[in-house]
């Protein structure tokens, strides 16, 4: 699946993925997986909003009210700060795909 063809399948949900994210850690386990695209973002995108937009929220909900109005401000600071939240979370679903994988091969 090339970069141009997840942003397409992932609409919205995907389009803060860089093409360095892609190419660095979705597309290996994409091909890792060695399932149909359609399958690998069916399986991609519920997680995104279940662990990423949860997690983002988490966090946010328990910064300082000073904080959060930096965020509403659009401080540099605090955009890059989510923004690291969001690709920590990202990982961890990469490798929850990744050993929900390895388990049902191995079954």
């Amino acid at each position: 699946m090339m970069y141009d063809e997840f942003l397409a399948l992932g609409g919205e949900r995907v389009k803060h993925i860089t093409f360095i994210e892609y190419a660095t850690l979705v597309e290996p386990l994409y091909e890792e997986m060695n399932i149909w695209k359609e399958v690998f973002m069916e399986r991609l995108l519920p997680l995104l909003d279940k662990i990423e937009a949860s997690t983002v929220n988490d966090v946010i909900n328990r910064l300082p009210i000073e904080v959060k109005a930096d965020i509403l401000a659009g401080e540099p600071y605090m955009n890059e700060y989510i923004q690291r939240v969001a690709l920590e979370a990202r990982k961890l679903i990469y490798q929850k795909m990744r050993l929900e994988e390895l388990v049902s091969v191995e079954c």
